[in-house]
């Protein structure tokens, strides 16, 4: 009988850390955005394919805050461009969907150029989302925006991490 406990406490010890370890990072990002914003993103993907993290942009002035929660995601095939949507706030309001794209270009002085974010782009409707044509349209081509490319962060780091989706 102590053999049998003994196992099922042993299978059960195993069967929680495998779970954890099926939960992989997607991005992780800490970095001072080009408008004067703190910006915190953290993403991890599930064995499954659901998704867990946050993303906030934090300005001296509370009411301007923005706080997502991400509901899609996607990762350009290099596995340098994570793509994020999902809803979003602004200071105390519900302000809909949002889509947004990181770009990981490498790390410290071997990176080619500075990690970059997109515009957040907002719009107040339900099909707006990683799906949606146009929105991957705004997200891939900033000379839509009267852009040649997008913002580079200031200081901090974007960490991209290539999972398939």
């Amino acid at each position: 009988m102590k053999t049998s406990i003994l196992i099922l406490v042993t299978f059960l010890g195993f069967s929680a850390s495998a779970a954890y370890g099926q939960s992989r990072p997607l991005v992780n990002a800490d970095y001072d955005a080009s408008d004067g914003a703190k910006a915190n993103i953290h993403v991890v993907v599930n064995a499954d394919g659901s998704i867990a993290g946050f993303g906030r942009w934090r300005y001296p002035n509370p009411e301007a805050n923005i706080d997502i929660d991400i509901d899609q995601w996607d990762i350009s095939a290099d596995g340098k461009e994570v793509y994020l949507s999902g809803r979003i706030s602004i200071g105390s309001s519900i302000m809909a969907r949002y889509v947004v794209k990181l770009i990981d270009s490498g790390e410290g002085q071997t990176a080619p150029e500075p990690d970059r974010e997109s515009y957040v782009i907002i719009v107040n409707h339900p099909s707006w989302n990683l799906n949606n044509p146009i929105a991957r349209y705004y997200l891939d081509n900033p000379s839509a925006w009267g852009l040649t490319e997008w913002f580079p962060i200031k200081g901090g780091n974007i960490q991209a991490h290539k999972i398939k989706n």
